[in-house]
């Protein structure tokens, strides 16, 4: 017999998630058609932040796993984060 997980999730509940991430899919392309002028960047990151934290919190299952887990994944979005905007400094400033 199958032992299910107490963070198993339903049908219902992945439909929905697979549904917002269409969404968002959509809203990307469309942000991408309008002139944001400075805020170009910032809006798709701000949608593609969005987008990964669905991903991770629930295809990941980091929502239901213990915290260090979770604690051990911002650490590493942390260092990568500093190491791609200490190299994006470096570029701009050369």
């Amino acid at each position: 017999m199958e032992k299910k997980h107490k963070h198993a999730l339903n049908l219902r509940t992945y439909l929905f998630i697979w549904l917002a991430l269409i969404e968002l899919t959509i809203l990307s392309v469309a942000a991408a058609t309008v002139d944001f002028k400075a805020f170009a960047v910032a809006v798709a990151l701000i949608i593609a932040v969005t987008k990964s934290y669905i991903v991770g919190a629930y295809f990941m299952h980091l929502k239901f796993d213990s915290k260090i887990i979770t604690i051990m994944v911002l650490v590493t979005l942390f260092v990568f984060s500093t190491f791609l905007i200490l190299t994006f400094l470096d570029y701009v400033f050369r």
